[in-house]
């Protein structure tokens, strides 16, 4: 239990005589005691690649496993009834699955020719519906594909933003021991 301790010391005298013929001492000491909790918070997360609409067939191209510890102080109410109700609340739930975020890839994976597997992407003028060097089939649909490629970004980036950093990260709260010369008014 983090604790600070602080003195002090004050003296007057018996109607402000100065002549010493009655002094009182008075001694403070003020004690601050914070109870604090550690929480060990596992994180983990999968990108993962598949073809057609069967996900077990999945490639996993990225992992992650990460655990940090969060500290929360003070004397938080539980919702706990019998043996349980003592002990306090976890600041998150014990475990959350999210679902799958997805973007299909299919568009881009046409634009890769072989041999060596580079991209390419051209414009086919000759058709009709070509009309000018934006307005045609093959930019809309790469417009498209940009477009939920980027959604599918910004999901991922929330994710981590909204749920590690607010929900999780922001529950992070160690007891903050301050100078209790600051807070002490004996007066």
């Amino acid at each position: 239990i983090p604790e600070t301790a602080t003195s002090r010391e004050s003296q007057s005298t018996f109607f402000g005589a100065s002549s010493g013929n009655w002094t009182e001492k008075t001694k403070h000491r003020v004690v601050q005691k914070v109870k604090e909790y550690h929480w060990k918070v596992y994180v983990s997360y999968k990108l993962k690649v598949y073809k057609g609409n069967d996900p077990s067939t999945a490639l996993e191209l990225q992992s992650r496993h990460a655990s940090t510890v969060l500290i929360t102080s003070g004397g938080q109410a539980t919702a706990r009834r019998g043996p349980q109700a003592n002990k306090p609340v976890p600041p998150i739930a014990e475990k959350t699955i999210h679902p799958a975020t997805e973007v299909h890839l299919t568009w881009l994976l046409q634009q890769l020719q072989s041999p060596g597997g580079t991209a390419q992407f051209a414009i086919d003028r000759s058709v009709a519906s070509c009309r000018t060097p934006r307005r045609n089939t093959q930019i809309q649909a790469a417009y498209e594909y940009h477009q939920s490629l980027v959604h599918w970004m910004l999901v991922v980036l929330n994710f981590f933003l909204d749920r590690m950093e607010k929900d999780i990260m922001a529950k992070h709260n160690p007891a903050k021991i301050q100078d209790p010369q600051q807070r002490l008014d004996i007066g």
